[in-house]
């Protein structure tokens, strides 16, 4: 990572804890004794792993609202709201938001490290130049009513995207998905509004192209803010609300428990499991309140 100008920028060292850790935890049921394996996150976090609990003892764990279960393993994300800790990829947020750009945090995201000059300056020409819709899909905001829920037609038009654009391409369906979901949130505006659309344009960065997409009109020339530009590129990168990272900081919300599911080789095409994160979003409130009403004002000063 030290070759890339965004680590640079940072100026410190990701924290890692990769030594590993051999623990047991006993269970005494019905006269017998059970071991179970103990895991240790990087962050000093335990879990006892029950996979085999069932196996061994016929018995189940009751928890039904997963408080104190982990149902998978990250190597994204760490958060703990309750302390007001968030790292991507071992990066605190504060230290991501001091230094790195909302397009070096989505490379972060997706690559485990932060870009070098020449994969940002690719990245960022993939990000605008497959932000276009397929005029077709136009079709489908035509069939909604002014009134309807972005996060409805936003989860109708990504599973769309699987009828457009083919799905054998995982690096390729990520970024059409980043870029594209900008247009979709930005024409679904216009549509409630009862504006034209207003297509991106490819040389403006992506909260810019977003911001155009959003409040440009043909009668006149769209003026940018640099602070607003500023303002969404810093909630971009740490408000789930408000950014496209396939919410890779809830943890599992209960979109992403939806998803998981599905994620299952052959069973829907990426397109169709991503738009089950909106329709999850639709009626989920996650549990990260706690982690925002902590650590958004350390991020904002």
């Amino acid at each position: 990572m030290a070759h890339s100008e965004a680590a640079r920028r940072l100026g410190e060292d990701v924290p890692r804890n990769d030594v590993p850790m051999k623990r047991i935890a006993r269970l005494h049921l019905d006269g017998k004794d059970y071991e179970l394996p103990v895991m240790v996150g990087t962050e000093g976090e335990v879990g006892i792993d029950v996979q085999s609990l069932r196996s061994q003892t016929g018995a189940i764990t009751y928890d039904p609202g997963f408080g104190s279960t982990g149902a998978c393993r990250s190597a994204i994300t760490f958060i703990d709201g309750e302390r007001g800790i968030l790292r991507y990829r071992g990066y605190p947020i504060e230290q991501l938001c001091r230094g790195a750009r909302f397009t070096e945090v989505a490379y972060l995201l997706i690559h485990g490290e932060l870009p070098n000059k020449d994969q940002l300056t690719k990245f960022r020409w993939d990000l605008n130049h497959h932000s276009l819709l397929h005029e077709d899909m136009k079709k489908f905001l035509d069939g909604f009513t002014t009134t309807a829920h972005p996060m409805v037609i936003l989860a109708s038009l990504v599973a769309a995207l699987s009828s457009y654009y083919g799905d054998d391409d995982v690096d390729l369906n990520v970024v059409r998905l980043l870029s594209k979901a900008k247009t979709i949130a930005a024409f679904s505006y216009k549509k409630s509004i009862g504006q034209p659309y207003v297509y991106p344009r490819n040389d403006l960065s992506y909260t810019q192209q977003f911001l155009h997409m959003m409040f440009a009109v043909p009668s006149e020339p769209f003026q940018f803010s640099s602070t607003v530009d500023r303002a969404l590129n810093l909630l971009w990168r740490n408000q789930p609300h408000l950014r496209f990272l396939l919410l890779a900081h809830q943890r599992f919300s209960h979109s992403a428990l939806h998803r998981r599911p599905l994620h299952q080789p052959n069973l829907l095409t990426p397109s169709a499991r991503k738009a089950r994160t909106p329709a999850g979003q639709f009626r989920a409130r996650s549990a990260s309140s706690s982690f925002d009403s902590r650590i958004c004002p350390a991020v904002l000063q």
